[in-house]
């Protein structure tokens, strides 16, 4: 159990540091020059990819486990669902218009921001929600017996940015984010 939450805990502390990234991009942007945006379609990706694809998917059983056994939590686990879906959403939206951007398309520099800081802010309510909210309910009411379940339902994967387990789609990534923070 603790090792499961502490792997929750650690994915949202590396999502802040991308979601610090993208801030970093978006005070480029505002203050008039172009930023990478290889790395923020990079970021994107990897939210896309281990955001959506891992970490969301994990949350949403575990939150079932809630939803299931005490349904006063149900409103909880229903916002943090329909967040996910929103997150996902936006997840794309946004590398799609980096992308596009990548390929030199026009684009409005003023909505383009505001998409941006939109995302970063959704994101941040976001894992305050679920750190504030959800995971003290998560701590409170798994029993035993829901572990061992979500253990055999949903196996853990290594963070792909992590030195250890650092895929080689991701090595660029993590050395630009590293690069990045230590800029400021």
């Amino acid at each position: 159990m603790k090792e499961i939450m502490t792997g929750l805990y650690q994915d949202h502390q590396h999502i802040g540091r991308l979601l610090t990234i993208l801030q970093n991009k978006l005070a480029t942007l505002e203050l008039g020059s172009r930023p990478n945006f290889q790395l923020m379609s990079d970021v994107l990706d990897y939210l896309e990819d281990y955001g959506d694809g891992y970490h969301h998917p994990r949350e949403d059983l575990l939150f079932g486990y809630i939803r299931h056994h005490h349904h006063e939590c149900e409103s909880l686990v229903n916002q943090a669902d329909n967040e996910h879906q929103e997150l996902a959403r936006l997840t794309r939206a946004l590398r799609e218009s980096v992308d596009q951007v990548l390929l030199d398309a026009p684009f409005s520099l003023q909505d383009f921001c505001k998409r941006l800081a939109r995302y970063i802010d959704t994101q941040r309510r976001h894992l305050s929600f679920e750190e504030q909210r959800l995971f003290p309910l998560i701590e409170q009411y798994m029993t035993m017996d829901n572990w061992q379940d979500f253990s055999e339902k949903a196996p853990y994967r290594h963070d792909p940015l992590e030195a250890e387990n650092r895929s080689q789609n991701y090595q660029q990534l993590a050395n630009a984010l590293i690069e990045d923070l230590a800029d400021g």
